[in-house]
């Protein structure tokens, strides 16, 4: 690869990484030691979920490392841009600063400089041969540079910004398409939205004389929810080609990770969750699969699962997987006995129309703040150029 893009100026070159960044070693803060929820830190591990943020807590000075560097998940690889100051979970984890001071790096050249990492050492190192800074020495990143032979930060920030054009363009033409143009809440999805937010108690909405009753809650042992089944062991080696979806113990593409010809284990309709790997990621499956043995597969039970109720249940799930981790698996027997708290009915029953709606009012939020961020990124790009 000699040219990048269709710029004839730009051509790309071999650094070796502890040229390009500082590589440290961030500090090691147990899980034991934080307090979720109790401050502003962000307080990272090697996951890939919400930019490697678990939560966010208060804590000391000492704990915390500087922000404005790429961090790389030491068992996981798992690259990302850390913005603000943080704590991290792992010694293991490094973080990368940029060397070069003479530059005003944005978010957008820290994206190119993630996609550059994860190309050059994505498959290089794996679970059982970690990534580390004494390994990182050696290391090769391809960049960018000028014909001079200058490394072209400018034009990394600049394919950044045309990439997220052409995205903002295809935002807009899936939204017109798929009918999601439409993001306005209705009263009901407001009276739905505010019932969560109340979370028991009542409301009185501005301009209304009606009070609002917030949903009522009640704690479930997984087992009395759902049906678990473990998945079944499958090696690579024994993978046949074909069109079976293989549902692994990874963050991404919401755990698919290969197309089998062995016949599916598992129906459509289905939540997997991996209990090893990317611990607690729960997702949605809509086609029938094969589950690897480092998954445990999800049944419903006493209703027909949907892919909206399935995406407000996976999130719930996601909450109670925080609670493990690598040393102590959420294995089939721990899983069962997980509790997780549902909204409910006044019987007591899960009150599965109020997470339907939950969920369509959400996505309605979700929407209008893309729609929002497409807007400004449009009004930044035509203030740039005129």
């Amino acid at each position: 690869m000699d040219k990048f893009g269709d710029n004839a100026r730009i051509h790309w070159k071999e650094f070796k990484l502890v040229d390009v960044f500082d590589v440290y070693n961030t500090k090691s803060i147990l899980k034991e030691q934080i307090i979720p929820n109790s401050g502003n830190i962000p307080y990272v591990t090697a996951g890939e979920s919400n930019n490697a943020v678990m939560t966010y807590v208060d804590c000391p000075a000492a704990w915390i490392d500087r922000g404005d560097c790429i961090l790389i998940g030491g068992k996981t690889m798992v690259v990302t841009y850390q913005k603000d100051d943080f704590c991290s979970n792992d010694s293991h984890n490094l973080a990368l600063y940029l060397k070069e001071k003479n530059i005003e790096a944005d978010e957008r050249l820290y994206l190119f400089l993630v996609t550059v990492i994860k190309k050059a050492l994505g498959e290089k190192y794996v679970w059982g041969d970690s990534i580390s800074r004494k390994k990182i020495q050696k290391d090769v990143i391809l960049l960018p540079v000028e014909n001079d032979g200058k490394v072209a930060w400018n034009y990394m920030q600049e394919r950044i910004a045309e990439l997220e054009q052409e995205r903002i363009a295809e935002l807009e033409a899936y939204l017109v398409a798929t009918g999601l143009d439409d993001y306005e809440l209705t009263d009901a999805d407001k009276q739905v939205l505010i019932k969560m937010s109340t979370r028991g108690g009542n409301f009185v909405p501005d301009g209304s004389n009606e009070s609002v009753t917030g949903i009522q809650w009640k704690e479930f042992l997984m087992q009395d929810v759902f049906n678990i089944i473990k998945g079944k062991r499958l090696t690579k080696e024994d993978q046949l080609p074909g069109n079976t979806l293989f549902i692994g113990a990874t963050a991404e593409n919401h755990g698919q990770t290969a197309r089998i010809g062995q016949g599916a284990l598992f129906p459509a309709n289905t939540i997997t969750v991996s209990y090893n790997g990317s611990v607690g990621e729960a997702f949605y499956q809509e086609e029938p699969y094969w589950a690897s043995d480092d998954i445990n597969v999800l049944f419903l039970k006493d209703y027909m699962l949907n892919k909206e109720i399935a995406s407000y249940l996976c999130a719930v799930i996601r909450k109670a997987g925080k609670l493990f981790y690598y040393n102590q698996k959420w294995n089939l027997q721990r899983m069962c006995a997980t509790k997780i708290a549902l909204p409910v009915m006044a019987d007591g029953k899960p009150d599965w129309d109020f997470m339907e709606k939950y969920i369509h009012a959400t996505e309605k939020l979700v929407i209008a703040d893309a729609v929002k961020w497409k807007d400004k990124v449009i009004a930044t790009t035509k203030k740039a150029v005129m």
